[in-house]
């Protein structure tokens, strides 16, 4: 009976395995960002309990002019790094990185001084898994004297707006802005930006809250070892975090996740798949481990019983 269960036992072992280096092929031949979006991209019935109070603070607003200004713009390409504080002082701090970058990097610092936000993603819907998309937050902020709620765009150095006001996540949702504009707020930056017209009214757009943000944070702090390539960090570390439950969600509209995954919808069930393939897989090792040990201290004492019995029978 033991022999049957260490042959099934191996069996399920070897297909998870194998179901599994399928499905990271599959997702891999799409792009290294797909498992990423098919897994955390989240639909929800409604988008109003993302439009008040959850980027509300307990303290008072920051001014976003002392947030912008400092920051020393250079290039606007992909950094990796993966610690909270290493992303922050290398976009913040020295100005590099892209929206998504940028974004997160400023989340880290408003975490640090217990300021509410939310993450806004734009996400075209025919870019899905090709990486391109926006990235800005919602949140409440003080400029010239005057509290606002809406969007702070920190690639482009400044405030999204429509003729004199401010563009905030209602209206963003809505879409179709007339004559959209960057206030900009940082003297490397201008009014124009290519997010705001027809890049938006074909894109979906998501929340991620501040909380899953401060969760993810701590978890990567918890678990990091340097591995000696940023890149391979970030897939290594992004993997693990949405195996774990703990990358951040981007929340969208049912009618948005629908357009989204047209026709690519078998990638939802793949990645669930994947996920709990993952969470199986070192249990069943764990497992297979715990049940060859036993089987060889089985193993030894039957021996020990043996030379005891023939030592007995030579005497």
């Amino acid at each position: 009976m033991l022999v049957n269960f260490r042959f099934t036992l191996r069996v399920v072992f070897l297909c998870a395995v194998a179901l599994a280096a399928l499905l990271i092929a599959l997702f891999l031949s799409i792009s290294l960002v797909a498992f990423q979006k098919a897994a955390m991209l989240a639909p929800v019935d409604t988008m109003d309990v993302f439009l008040t109070g959850s980027a509300e603070s307990s303290r008072s607003a920051p001014d976003v002019r002392q947030l912008l200004e400092p920051i020393p713009y250079r290039d606007s390409g992909s950094i990796f790094d993966v610690l909270p504080q290493d992303r922050f002082h290398k976009t913040i701090k020295t100005g590099r990185g892209n929206c998504s970058n940028l974004s997160f990097g400023m989340a880290f610092l408003l975490l640090q001084r217990s300021y509410a936000f939310q993450v806004v993603h734009i996400i075209p819907y025919d870019g899905l898994f090709s990486g391109t998309g926006h990235t800005v937050l919602d949140m409440s902020y003080i400029i010239d004297g005057v509290t606002h709620r809406g969007l702070v765009d920190i690639l482009e150095g400044g405030l999204p707006r429509v003729k004199d006001s401010f563009i905030d996540l209602p209206t963003l949702l809505k879409k179709h802005l007339d004559q959209p504009a960057i206030l900009p707020l940082n003297v490397r930056k201008d009014v124009e930006s290519a997010y705001y017209g027809n890049f938006l009214e074909g894109s979906a757009v998501g929340v991620v809250p501040r909380d899953e943000i401060a969760r993810y944070f701590s978890f990567i702090n918890r678990i990091y070892i340097p591995l000696g390539n940023k890149r391979l960090e970030r897939i290594i570390y992004s993997g693990v975090a949405i195996v774990f439950g703990y990358y951040p969600h981007s929340y969208v509209s049912q009618e948005d996740y629908a357009r989204l995954f047209a026709g690519k919808s078998y990638l939802i069930w793949a990645a669930q798949a994947l996920i709990w393939l993952l969470r199986l897989i070192p249990l069943l090792l764990l497992f297979s481990l715990l049940f060859y040990v036993r089987r060889a201290k089985s193993l030894e004492a039957e021996a020990d019983s043996n030379d005891h019995i023939t030592g007995n029978s030579l005497s």
